[in-house]
Order: C-alpha cells, then structure tokens, then sequence
C-alpha cells in the first residue's frame, strides 16, 4: 500500500513536470519537367562567296517545339508564414522504480537526472524541425512564401514581436515532451510516450488562430526495451524512437495549420 501511494505521488508531479504539451502520425510531391531537345536544320551554302544567312524555316516534318512554360508568379506582398525556432533541449523524463516509490522525492529526482541524461547523450528536441516542415508544406499549399525563422528565447518570447517580415501566420511548435517510464508489472523494462503542442498564429497581433496537439503513446510489445537497450551505442534506439513519433505526428499537426 505505501508503494502504491508513492507511486501515485510521483505521477502527480511527473504529469506536472511534463505541463500542457501533447498531441498523431507529411507528404511532399516533387514534380520533374524536361526541356524539349533542340531542333536544328542543315542550310546549305549558296554558290556566293559569302555565307549565306541561316534558314529560320523549320525542316520538313521537324517536330513542334513546345514553348517552356513561363516561371511561377512570385506572390506579391509579405511572405505567407513564418515559423518559430526555440533551439531548446528536449522535454524528457525518465522514471525509475526506485524513485516512484519515494513519491514527491523520488520525482524531483528523476527530473534532475532526467536532464543530465539529455545532456549527455544529446538528445534532440524536434520542435524546430516540425515547425519549419509544417510551415513549408503549408505555404507550399497555399502557393506563398515562408520567412525566416523566428527566435525565441528568455529575451524573446512573443513571436509577433519578432514577425519582421509582417508574414500573415505564425506557425508555433511547442517543446517536445518525452516520457520514458516502467511497466508497473516488468520494472526492468520501459515505454516510451512522445507529446507535442502546435499553434497558428496571426502574424500582425499575436492571436491564435488554430491550436491543437499529438500524443504518440507506446505500442503494445511482448518484448518492451530495457534501459540498457535504449541508451546502448549513444542511445541509438530511444532516439530511433524519439524521430519515429515525431513523423507520426506530422500529418495531424499539419491538419491543424490547414484548417485556416
């Protein structure tokens, strides 16, 4: 019974520590176009000493040449949207039995370890990647352009503010959260849950438009990892795992955008 309610206490803060960013698994088409082969025709000389002019009547039969088609029109005006960049580490956690049975204490010291071990095997918060490729596809879409990048820091927190290209939306992703945590039945084996918050807003006063979230939740295995798989060989598996929820959020976060 103490276990379980110091189980219960850890979760608490746990859930808290990870705040409100959650949300599920874009597609791009490339288009190829080919320029017509040359067509030339053989002009004989004349029997006059000097060259002749060169013929500009096509050859007999010579195929059509298609004019190329004129470039695309460049929207006039500001570029469509901009999107924010906060270069911060990752939202992770990890839990260990241990430390979910010492509640409250044992929280505040799975968050401190926590951030040690992104610092040591530099594990990558995918914010800014999701917020520059949603932002794209959505322009491309829409037929506009995309600004550069905004910066958010402890200096700047207000994307408008920073919106010097005036675009007309702001595309905002939140902080990734990951939470690794083991299975109440197998404490030598864990699961892995991947959140994360996107937000349009309106470029010229800040508002949001269009909000929504992903949650990617473990699948369910008859082999779950243990700590020593994850973080084996520079923590190849749990950052494996990390980019694979990221790009399964993508169609529903750009879903989110769209709906402008």
């Amino acid at each position: 019974m103490q276990r379980a309610v110091g189980l219960v206490c850890a979760a608490g803060v746990f859930a808290a520590a990870q705040g409100s960013a959650w949300a599920q698994g874009s597609a791009s088409a490339q288009t190829e176009t080919q320029a017509p082969a040359a067509v030339t025709a053989d002009v004989a000389p004349t029997a006059e000493p000097t060259p002749a002019e060169p013929s500009t009547a096509p050859a007999p039969n010579a195929p059509a040449v298609a004019e190329a088609a004129p470039p695309a029109a460049v929207p006039a005006g500001p570029p469509l949207i901009a999107y924010t960049v906060r270069r911060a580490p990752l939202g992770f956690i990890m839990l260990h039995p241990s430390q979910g049975a010492l509640g409250l204490l044992g929280a505040a010291a799975a968050i401190a370890q926590s951030k040690k071990t992104v610092e040591a095997f530099k594990l990558e918060d995918l914010s800014d990647a999701i917020s520059a490729e949603i932002a794209m596809s959505f322009a491309t879409e829409r037929g506009g352009g995309v600004a550069a990048p905004i910066l958010l820091d402890d200096t700047h927190k207000d994307p408008a503010a920073g919106n010097i290209e005036k675009a007309r939306y702001i595309l905002d992703a939140g902080q990734s959260q990951v939470n690794v945590v083991y299975y109440p039945t197998n404490w030598t084996h864990y699961r892995m849950t991947y959140g994360v918050t996107v937000r349009v807003l309106d470029g010229a006063t800040g508002k949001v438009v269009a909000k929504g979230k992903c949650v990617v939740k473990p699948e369910k295995t008859d082999n779950p990892p243990t700590e020593e798989q994850l973080f084996a060989n520079n923590a190849e598996m749990l950052k494996t795992m990390i980019r694979a929820a990221g790009q399964t959020c993508m169609p529903q976060l750009l879903a989110i955008a769209q709906k402008i």
